[in-house]
């Protein structure tokens, strides 16, 4: 894409493709990378907090319906899909020049597990009549967060849309001094102790971990058990999930036991 065509996509807020070696970029504005590929390695994550929001597999570890809203390059989707036959997959992305973009992103086809939904996130939600073992909110726009995927109403619909046992992974972009309201919003639906807050790897982003437990499910998180599913998943993934539950020992506010 040359310089005009750039500015011309960078000012209608659409987002383009770039091209970096091998990787393939996508972008809503110069600084504002939505995802990243290497064609070449299609299996590697290379966005950290594409990684940390995989530690939802921490507290379910075999789910079977999962709901991710924001496809972007369609990064951790495509990456469930080839690693969990099992799961089926629903992404909802308001954008229709984001959905216009899968091919090039190798984003899978639409079958029997998978499907792209052009929708509003929060309509989505709100919708459902179908529970979820895991929703993962990962919906920006040219201005970043989108603004109706931060509301308490939002989280109160995603909680209502999660099985017992489900989780729903948040990531949080930058922009730090929205972040402690959003949480907050977080754990007033959820509950303080049903709300983990972790720093992306190798970004400035955060991921929250917010779940709804099952009837008989201890109050707690424990530490020890959170390292012993990583130690499981380390074997079977390379994303450093013992790396997650560490970042998430480091933030005092968390509610983890020892």
């Amino acid at each position: 894409m040359n310089l005009d065509s750039l500015r011309a996509a960078f000012l209608a807020g659409k987002p383009y493709v770039e091209r970096d070696g091998n990787e393939l970029i996508l972008q809503f504005g110069p600084t504002s990378i939505q995802s990243q590929l290497n064609p070449d390695e299609p299996d590697r994550l290379l966005l950290g907090y594409t990684r940390t929001l995989l530690g939802f597999l921490l507290f379910v570890p075999q789910p079977q319906q999962v709901t991710m809203i924001g496809l972007g390059g369609g990064a951790l989707p495509t990456w469930c899909y080839r690693h969990f036959p099992a799961m089926r997959i629903d992404v909802v992305e308001i954008n229709p020049d984001v959905i216009a973009l899968r091919d090039t992103f190798r984003v899978p086809a639409d079958d029997q597990r998978f499907a792209v939904h052009c929708a509003d996130g929060a309509d989505y939600i709100a919708a459902l009549r179908r529970q979820q073992d895991v929703i993962i909110v990962d919906g920006f726009d040219v201005g970043g967060q989108a603004p109706t995927l931060c509301t308490e109403t939002f989280y109160r619909d995603c909680h209502a849309a999660l099985a017992a046992g489900g989780v729903m992974a948040v990531n949080l972009s930058e922009n730090a001094k929205q972040h402690a309201g959003f949480i907050k919003r977080m754990q007033r639906v959820f509950g303080s102790d049903h709300v983990i807050v972790v720093k992306a790897e190798a970004c400035t982003n955060k991921v929250v971990f917010a779940l709804k437990p099952a009837a008989g499910d201890g109050e707690g998180f424990s530490q020890k058990v959170l390292l012993s599913r990583a130690a499981q998943l380390d074997k079977l993934y390379p994303v450093a999930f013992r790396q997650i539950v560490e970042r998430m020992a480091m933030n005092h506010h968390n509610p983890l036991e020892d």
